[in-house]
């Protein structure tokens, strides 16, 4: 994966700056596959580091088996209190007893159906727009999107001017809802730089033309052939 460019706007690995520090608790069994708090052997502590997600610790863990409420609470303690620092605790399901004990410590909490990298930078972007959507009012986070421009279907976005007006979002959240929510025909993205991650974009046709100092990159949905 690329480094992160320390450039919220055209980052390819964090969903922002402030969470470039993340480190994030993926409970597990003896094989590394993600697992509940019931079945988990160990917990995985990942961090973010030179672009990738490197395992940063590894402790052992014993599953929470009790039938008792008061025991399952002390057990989903216990596990809480493994996590460290971690701001994060992923996992393939997490409900009940350890869900209220880990909300309560704050943490963001995470379904896992599998570790990779890329599942792992999908957590920390959405941690990145959550906490930024705590800075920012609904309707600031409403005008940060695509607006249509006059036919339907098309929309354009001046990514330069929104990620200097609100630093705390990234390209990336600017953009990933709209292409995840928005049945569009053309979106005019101007930018400074395109996004590394667009620029890997297979979905759509992505055509480029330099202005003066900025740049103008015109993405066609095929709606017909998706």
């Amino acid at each position: 994966m690329t480094s992160c460019s320390g450039n919220c706007e055209s980052c390819d690995v964090c969903g922002g700056a402030r969470t470039a520090n993340l480190k994030i608790a993926v409970l597990a069994d003896e094989k590394g596959t993600p697992a509940t708090p019931h079945t988990a052997s160990q917990i995985m502590i990942f961090y973010r580091q030179g672009g990738a997600w490197t395992l940063y610790g590894l402790r052992e863990f014993t599953p929470i088996k009790s039938a008792s409420p008061s025991e399952a609470r002390a057990q989903a303690e216990a596990l809480a209190a493994l996590t460290g620092d971690c701001a994060c605790v992923a996992g393939q399901a997490i409900s009940g007893i350890p869900f209220s004990v880990l909300n309560r410590r704050g943490r963001h909490i995470f379904e896992l159906p599998a570790l990779s990298q890329e599942a792992l930078t999908g957590i920390a972007e959405e941690i990145a727009r959550a906490d930024a959507a705590l800075t920012l009012s609904a309707a600031a986070l409403k005008s940060a999107a695509p607006m249509p421009t006059g036919p339907p279907g098309e929309f354009a976005v001046d990514l330069a001017a929104l990620t200097a007006q609100y630093p705390e979002l990234s390209s990336k959240m600017i953009l990933k809802p709209f292409f995840r929510n928005t049945p569009f025909e053309k979106l005019v993205i101007f930018c400074r730089h395109e996004p590394p991650w667009l620029a890997r974009e297979t979905a759509y046709q992505i055509t480029r033309q330099q202005q003066a100092d900025r740049l103008s990159v015109t993405v066609i949905n095929n709606l017909e052939t998706r």
